[in-house]
């Protein structure tokens, strides 16, 4: 329930974002406007497809809608610069790179999920990825005590690093007195 509200009220903040026309008859303000809208839009998009797919775990759907939340802004982008009333243009990619980190923290707020770096109940770590052989694992787990990790060199001096079981890779070095070369 609560994420639902969670959910509702960032979607309602996108929309009031998107939707925030500014002050004046200026064409570089129908041209902020027109940005703004684009971005609002794929913000809301974005999150009404995570909400409306996360419990059916459809991840193909889930794409394809955040495909299509992509492509309507860059055509509202384009459409608001071709317009010849913006004073900045080609600025689409540093707001994009914005709105999608913003996005982001919101969904993984709301439902948060192994690899993505936030330490979540159930987690024993979240190094954010889904990689195993860093000492926590695919479903954000601390490998077993033992497990090799780091680049797993095994010279004449070093031995293969390992995992302590909680979280950290050793470096294990050869015993004292063992032959180096050189």
């Amino acid at each position: 329930m609560v994420n639902r509200v969670v959910l509702a009220i960032a979607l309602g903040m996108f929309v009031l974002v998107g939707s925030t026309a500014y002050a004046g008859v200026d064409a570089d303000d129908l041209c902020k406007e027109k940005k703004a809208k684009a971005t609002g839009k794929k913000a809301f998009d974005i999150l009404k497809a995570f909400g409306k797919n996360i419990k059916k775990e459809n991840s193909t759907k889930l794409l394809s809608d955040i495909s299509k939340a992509q492509s309507k802004f860059t055509k509202g982008f384009t459409k608001a610069e071709s317009t010849g009333l913006c004073l900045t243009s080609e600025d689409s990619d540093a707001i994009e790179a914005k709105v999608d980190s913003v996005v982001i923290n919101m969904i993984g707020s709301i439902a948060p999920a192994c690899g993505d770096g936030i330490l979540a109940p159930g987690e024993d770590c979240d190094d954010g990825n889904l990689l195993d052989g860093d000492c926590c694992d695919s479903t954000c787990q601390f490998e077993v005590s033992g497990s090799p990790c780091g680049d797993g060199s095994d010279t004449e001096c070093t031995d293969p690093d390992t995992c302590d079981g909680a979280g950290t890779c050793l470096d294990n070095h050869a015993t004292s007195g063992a032959p180096c070369g050189d």
